[in-house]
């Protein structure tokens, strides 16, 4: 089975000797090979213990080196040259830096996979220093190809053309063929340290699966999927003497919706069904910081086949650093709890925070004995926090540095760890006053141990009207008042101090209260008096002007007056406008009076209201009735009222007045007034008129039509014309329709004119003697006011004359 574990060539260099002059300046040298270099070879396990009794394909192992530089010999730039036996190769081929115990560069290390080789770059350090000793390490594996079956294989290693034996290794030969549905393999990026690779190979069986369904997710802390890193290929699997081999690929990352989780810590892909064919899926995982040596990052697999699971896999990467010592999760911290005179201490409770990626590691608590130990990490930088003091003790004030260098040879990081006992409580008494030195109930107060609110209290209460006392140890406090009483405003954070003697002092006022001004606190002796200021600052109260849709309206003129009448000068005043109104009002009583509403609604009439101390608005009297006979419509919503501007239609008095043309009013007109212009519907108003007498009625704001149904005997009837009753009362003509009608009496009064009927008329003349009969031969002329002929004729026997006039 195939499992690619990360292996980098490990070194620890041990130098002895003294520095001497360089004389690297005097003449140039040529760069040249270093015989004689490597003293020694041999074989241990990955961990550098013993070897095992055989090896496995892919499984690793290390190859140690000792060397000693030649004096006066090696230069800058001369190498040596160690070439690996066939039957073995290296795991990774990453170049390396070989450094002294100050960080100084001896030599760079280039690993060559296809020639088998290592080859040392020397710098100039052995120019400067002589006697140059030390150690080295790389992993190496069996190279399955080359070696096929199980044997034991004699490790010689070339070293600049001379034999080097490293002792021999037991390979246990290839594996059999084994079923395989799921199977992870995770190692590290050969260029970039903060980057991990992995791959899935899914049903080298072969088999025909339907509704795959496979899922990912990161275990350890810190890392992330690389979302433009994922491949998928459908291919062949076929076992070749140990390996699974994959081949006729497919590239089908495109035609599958990979489903990332939004911490980009988890994926999962709906593969359809396979038809006896696998897949291969290959993606990178970003690491936040670089890792330290021996570093194990966990990921797990499943795979699911209509919804069951058939296949599991739980990787475990471990991570190794070039120049590092491999020794991983090997690493201890020893804490011993004490008291000030050395006596152990149990049930100190501590946490170790691994700094590089802030994930707590463990939580102990002391023993008896006051030993914690915690065990299994890795060599890197630690935190350790103190969580809970032992019983009676004071808290330790400062966290405890854990460095790579304090592990020293012993691998353990020993501290002694000294807590300070507590010290007794001392009583100390809170009173909580007004202006008038009177204790306040309702106050809400929080008592924080140290210089800031945080975490929870060590008191808390609600004052009364008596002062309130606690015990309280010796230390530095935080008066918080969390709510005033109401109608008091709170003061800011006052830091204060218990001292040893059980007086209190105050160490820091705090910061200017709400109006700008310093708190007020005394102390005196074990007791503190902090005192509350009457609040009286102004709460942002807003008002909303709306008609019956609720659409803010333009145009009302409203005032505030304080208390519960409309006297004196109003404390705000302003016109509404197309936005709610906010104000700055102090908490009290006010009147909301709307002196003018807008045009073709109806003001409302006074309210009253209060501002509450909690920014609240409430009425308390919602007014009289308004001129509907209704009660007014206001609501509030936290610090917000509504108030309702109702549409006027309320009846307006209009006079009508039917004349002649002296002015003079006529009687028998018949009248109807109607809504709008539509005729046929009931009229609103009808009536006859009266000789000598106007006509009054009530009109709703709005535009009518005056209909003359009949017009009285001798005049023509007006033709229909319309008219609006205005909301202020008055009345214009819209449309006289060529009528004589207009406007009178301040715009109260509407008049109309019916003109004289004057068309021709038949007139009969009777021209008779004294018994009454009709006679003939009479000569008859008619003249009108001016004198001219306008009829003539001659009478006849028996009948009369009828003529137009």
């Amino acid at each position: 089975m195939k499992k690619k574990l990360s292996s980098w060539l490990q070194l620890v260099i041990l130098f002895l000797g003294i520095v001497v002059p360089s004389f690297s300046s005097l003449s140039p040298v040529e760069a040249k090979e270093v015989a004689g270099v490597i003293t020694s070879m041999s074989l241990s396990n990955q961990d550098g213990a013993a070897l095992g009794p055989g090896y496995d394909m892919w499984q690793q192992f290390r190859i140690n080196a000792t060397f000693a530089l030649p004096n006066n010999t090696v230069s800058a730039g001369d190498t040596t040259t160690i070439t690996l036996p066939p039957a073995l190769a290296f795991a990774v081929t990453t170049s390396i830096e070989l450094k002294d115990s100050n960080d100084n560069v001896v030599a760079n290390a280039t690993l060559d996979g296809d020639a088998k080789t290592i080859t040392l770059t020397y710098t100039d350090y052995a120019e400067t220093h002589s006697n140059v000793t030390g150690n080295f390490f790389f992993y190496g594996r069996v190279d399955h190809n080359v070696v096929q079956n199980e044997q034991d294989i004699d490790v010689t290693l070339n070293v600049q053309g001379a034999p080097i034996n490293a002792g021999k290794i037991h390979y246990n030969g290839p594996p059999g063929q084994y079923s395989s549905l799921l199977e992870k393999s995770g190692w590290q990026d050969d260029t970039d340290v903060n980057r991990m690779k992995y791959e899935l190979a899914i049903n080298r069986n072969m088999e025909s699966l339907t509704n795959l369904v496979i899922k990912d997710k990161i275990l350890s802390p810190g890392l992330e999927l690389i979302p433009d890193s994922f491949q998928v290929f459908r291919l062949d699997w076929s076992w070749d003497n140990g390996v699974w081999k994959h081949t006729n690929h497919e590239d089908i990352t495109s035609q599958l919706n990979i489903q990332i989780a939004s911490d980009n810590r988890s994926f999962s892909i709906d593969l359809g069904s396979l038809n006896n064919k696998g897949i291969l899926i290959n993606y990178d995982v970003r690491l936040p910081y670089t890792p330290v040596d021996g570093e194990v990052f966990e990921n797990e697999a499943e795979l699911k086949s209509n919804d069951r699971v058939i296949g599991g896999d739980l990787q475990a990467t471990t991570y190794f650093v070039a120049g590092g010592s491999a020794e991983g999760y090997v690493f201890s911290i020893d804490i011993t709890k004490t008291d000030e005179g050395g006596q152990p201490l149990a049930g100190a409770v501590f946490e170790v925070v691994r700094n590089r990626n802030g994930a707590v590691v463990n939580t102990l608590t002391t023993d008896n004995s006051g030993k914690a130990v915690f065990t299994g990490l890795l060599k890197d930088e630690y935190t350790i926090r103190e969580v809970t003091p032992p019983p009676g003790y004071k808290p330790l004030t400062d966290t405890i540095a854990i460095t790579p260098n304090d592990f020293g040879t012993t691998k353990v990081a020993s501290r002694t760890v000294v807590n300070k006992k507590e010290e007794q409580p001392k009583k100390i008494t809170f009173s909580k006053v007004n202006l008038g030195g009177s204790e306040v109930a309702g106050a809400e107060v929080e008592i924080y141990k140290g210089n800031t609110v945080a975490g929870d209290p060590v008191a808390k209460w609600t004052s009364t009207t008596t002062p309130k006392e606690l015990d309280l140890a010796p230390g530095t406090y935080v008066f918080h008042e969390k709510a005033a009483p109401n109608g008091l405003l709170k003061v800011t954070d006052i830091t204060f101090e218990v001292k040893d003697n059980g007086t209190v002092e105050v160490t820091n006022i705090g910061q200017q209260d709400a109006k700008g001004e310093d708190n007020q606190v005394v102390t005196a002796g074990s007791k503190i008096t902090i005192t509350d200021k009457t609040d009286d600052l102004p709460r942002k109260i807003t008002f909303s002007k709306v008609n019956l849709g609720g659409d803010e309206v333009a145009g009302a003129e409203v005032e505030i007056y304080k208390g519960n009448t409309v006297a004196g000068t109003p404390v705000h005043k302003w016109t509404s406008g197309t936005t709610p109104k906010e104000l700055d009002l102090a908490p009290g009583t006010y009147v909301f009076h709307e002196k003018a509403a807008p045009n073709g609604l109806l003001k409302v009439t006074d309210i009253t209201f209060k501002v509450n101390y909690d920014s609240t608005v409430v009425v308390t009297n919602i007014g009289e009735k308004d001129a509907k006979g209704e009660q007014n419509q206001v609501v509030t919503a936290g610090s917000k009222i509504t108030i309702t501007d109702k549409t006027d239609d309320t009846p307006r008095k209009v006079i009508f007045r039917k004349t002649n043309k002296e002015g003079q009013e006529i009687g028998g007109a018949t009248i109807q007034i109607f809504k709008g212009t539509d005729l046929t519907a009931q009229p609103v108003a009808e009536w006859t008129t009266v000789a000598g007498k106007e006509h009054e009625i009530q009109l709703a704001p709005g535009e009518y039509t005056f209909h003359e149904a009949s017009a009285p005997a001798g005049f023509h009837a007006v033709s229909d014309f319309t008219f609006r009753v205005n909301h202020d009362g008055t009345s214009e003509i819209i449309d006289s329709n060529g009528n004589n009608a207009y406007i009178d009496n301040g715009g109260c009064t509407i008049v109309a004119v019916d003109p004289y009927d004057e068309s021709p008329k038949k007139i009969t003349f009777s021209k008779v003697n004294l018994g009454g009969e009709e006679i003939a031969g009479a000569k008859i002329q008619i003249f009108d006011e001016q004198k001219n002929q306008v009829a003539e004729w001659t009478s006849e026997a028996g009948k009369s004359k009828i003529i137009d006039l």
